[in-house]
C-alpha cells in the first residue's frame, strides 16, 4: 500500500476514534446512573483517603511492589529509549512502525508519571487516564502492524510482487498464478472474527468499587481505579477496537485479496484498544482481592515485552538492520550467481 494511502487511513481512523471516544464514554456513564446506590463510584477521583480501608502487606508483597514501581518501570523506559534511538534512522515499514509504537508507549509512561502532580483539578484522572490508555493502545496497534508486515514481507512474501508465497507448498494453488481464493485471506477472516468476539469480553464485565491502602516500606500506597478509567478500559476502548475490527473484516470480505493490505491497517488500529483493554481487564479485574499483584504483573508484562523486542532485534540484526544499498547488492549478487 502506498504511504499516502496508508497515512489517509490512519488519519481518518484517528479522527473517527477521537469523535467516538467521548460519545461512548458519556453514554456508558449515563447508563451507569441506573445502577443501585451501593455500586455508586466516584467518577473522577479516588475516594477520600480517610474512608479507604487500611490493609497490611507482607514483606514479599512490599518487595514485589517496589520492584514493579522502581525496577520494572525504570528498565522498561530505559530500554524503550535505547531501542528508539537504535531504530531512529530505519526506513523499513516494520521497523518504523515498531519505533513509533515504542515512542507512543514511552510518552504514555512519562505522562502517567506527570499525572502524580495535581495540575488539572478534578478531571485530571480522566484526562491522564485517557491519554495514557490511548498511548498504550497506539503502541499495541503499531507493534501488531509491525509484526504483520515483518511476517508478510520478510517471511511469507504474500505482498511481494514477483516472489513466491511461502505458503504455496501448503496451499498447492495460489491466487498469484490462478483464479483461486487465497487461504491466507480466509485464515485472516477467521482471525478477525475471533478478535471481534474476544473484544466483547470486557463489555460484559461489571464496574467495581474496590479501594484500599497500605504501607510499602513505610510509604503509604493507595490501590484502586476511578470510575472514569474503568469506563475507558471496559467500554470506550473495546467498542472503538470492535468497530475497526468489524470494518477490517467487512473490507476483507468485500474486496477479497485486494483488500488484505487495507484490512491489515484497520485490524492494527482496532486491536490496539482491544489489547490495552484486555490487559487492564486481566490485571485489575483478575486481582480484585489484591490489586498490588495486578500492578506487579502489569509492569512485569511490559518488561517482558520490551526484552522480547530487544532479543528479536539482536538475533536478526544482520537482516533487520541491513541498509537498502546492502539489500540491493545482495540481490544483484544473487542474480549474477544464477546467471
Amino acid at each position: 500500500m502506498k504511504r499516502t494511502k496508508r497515512f489517509s487511513i490512519i488519519t481518518v481512523s484517528a479522527i473517527m476514534a477521537g469523535i467516538a471516544a467521548p460519545i461512548i464514554f458519556w453514554f456508558a456513564y449515563l447508563n451507569l446512573q441506573h445502577v443501585s446506590s451501593d455500586k455508586a463510584i466516584s467518577l473522577l477521583s479516588l475516594p477520600d483517603s480517610h474512608s479507604i480501608p487500611q490493609t497490611t502487606f507482607s514483606l514479599i508483597e512490599q518487595t514485589a511492589s517496589a520492584i514493579a514501581e522502581y525496577g520494572f518501570s525504570t528498565i522498561y523506559k530505559l530500554m524503550a529509549l535505547v531501542l528508539i534511538i537504535l531504530l531512529w534512522r530505519r526506513r523499513n515499514p516494520d521497523l518504523m512502525a515498531l519505533r513509533r509504537g515504542l515512542i507512543s508507549s514511552l510518552l504514555a509512561e512519562l505522562i502517567k508519571i506527570a499525572g502524580a502532580v495535581d495540575f488539572l483539578g478534578p478531571a485530571q484522572s480522566l484526562i491522564i487516564g485517557y491519554i495514557y490508555g490511548a498511548g498504550e493502545a497506539i503502541c499495541f496497534g503499531l507493534v501488531t502492524y509491525a509484526l504483520m508486515v515483518a511476517l508478510d514481507e520478510r517471511i511469507i512474501k504474500f505482498s511481494c510482487e514477483g516472489e513466491k508465497c511461502a505458503l504455496l507448498s501448503l496451499c498447492r494453488q495460489c491466487h498469484k498464478y490462478s483464479a483461486t481464493p487465497c487461504n491466507l485471506r480466509l485464515l485472516f477472516l477467521f482471525t478477525l472474527a475471533g478478535a471481534a468476539i474476544i473484544s466483547l469480553m470486557p463489555l460484559t464485565a461489571d464496574f467495581i468499587n474496590i479501594y484500599y491502602k497500605g504501607a510499602v516500606f513505610g510509604e503509604s500506597e493507595v490501590f484502586g481505579m476511578p470510575l472514569s478509567q474503568q469506563i475507558l478500559a471496559l467500554r470506550v476502548f473495546p467498542i472503538i477496537g470492535l468497530i475497526f475490527i468489524l470494518i477490517s473484516w467487512l473490507t476483507l470480505l468485500w474486496k477479497k485479496e485486494e483488500g488484505i493490505s487495507i484490512s491489515k491497517n484497520l485490524f492494527a488500529i482496532g486491536i490496539g484498544p482491544v489489547g490495552y483493554s484486555l490487559l487492564s481487564f486481566m490485571t485489575y479485574w483478575g486481582f480484585q482481592k489484591n490489586l498490588l499483584w495486578g500492578e506487579f504483573w502489569e509492569e512485569c508484562s511490559e518488561v517482558l515485552f520490551i526484552i522480547g523486542v530487544a532479543v528479536v532485534l539482536f538475533l536478526f540484526r544482520k537482516t533487520l538492520f541491513r541498509t537498502p544499498t546492502e539489500q540491493f547488492d545482495k540481490a544483484l549478487r544473487s542474480d549474477t550467481i544464477q546467471e
